[in-house]
């Protein structure tokens, strides 16, 4: 046998390398189909736990359910008879009375409930009124408020989340200064309304003072409807709206009432 051939025998009889195949890149995580809002913290009497509304919705299919949870649960997880295990598939009722089970698994543990503080500093707006009760404008100006929540802590594999139960909520500005506002409109029949419009005030405050001194000045008046425990309080014309708002105003001032001034409806016609 020739050097050659042996050569080319020892050659093929080698073992080939093994092959190195790249290393396998961790899936990304996929969206969470489930929609969590945490909307009532319930704080019972004693040394209870706290308890969470929890309203859970997804799309497909559509599916909307609401359960306390707490600290401690897997959200979407709950016992489906008294004493019973949690579990995360619970038969839901849909449209068409076809009921089918739903597989509630969020990803979502609630970790904690505790009582926090939040200061926040905002602008408000403060109304700016001429001698005759029209309301001339308004004076933005920065205000520090507290207020009293519960913090929700909750985790998934994509770390935690902080809500507050109760979310504060801020005074926005008027429709003048808010930034991005689009412009209002009103239609001619609000105008006219508002220019109409005395002002509201408490129905108690509405009955024993603001009534009687109507009267005696002999100004038109008609109570318009109640909004959250407040009578709107109208007359005839804009010139008795205004003669109106001066009187009362000065006199809520001087007897300790409570009154919010109505406003002429502002010009929307544009420069």
């Amino acid at each position: 046998m020739s050097r050659s051939l042996l050569f080319l025998l020892l050659i093929g009889c080698q073992e080939s390398p093994p092959s190195v195949s790249a290393p396998e890149r961790p899936s990304a995580p996929t969206r969470n189909p489930w929609k969590l809002t945490f909307t009532k913290v319930l704080l019972p009497a004693g040394s209870g736990n706290p308890k969470v509304l929890v309203t859970m919705e997804r799309s497909n299919p559509p599916v909307q359910e609401k359960h306390w949870h707490e600290p401690g649960d897997r959200i979407g997880w709950w016992p489906e008879r008294p004493g019973g295990e949690p579990v995360g598939v619970h038969p839901i009722p849909l449209f068409g009375g076809v009921t089918t089970p739903v597989d509630f698994e969020t990803g979502f543990n609630l970790i904690s409930v505790e009582p926090k503080t939040v200061v926040n500093e905002s602008t408000r707006c403060k109304p700016v009124f001429a001698r005759d009760g029209t309301q001339t404008g308004c004076e933005p100006f920065q205000e520090r408020r507290s207020f009293s929540t519960q913090e929700v802590v909750i985790r998934s594999v994509l770390g935690e989340e902080r809500i507050l139960v109760p979310e504060p909520v801020l005074p926005s500005l008027c429709a003048f200064h808010a930034p991005n506002r689009p412009p209002v409109e009103y239609t001619e029949h609000q105008k006219a309304r508002m220019r109409r419009w005395i002002g509201s005030a408490p129905y108690d405050d509405s009955r024993n003072y603001i009534r009687p001194l109507l009267e005696r000045e002999g100004i038109p008046y008609e109570p318009w409807e109640k909004r959250t425990g407040l009578t709107m309080i109208g007359t005839d014309t804009p010139e008795n709206a205004r003669r109106a708002r001066a009187l009362v105003r000065a006199d809520a001032t001087e007897r300790g009432y409570s009154f919010y001034a109505g406003f002429d409806a502002p010009s929307t016609d544009k420069k």
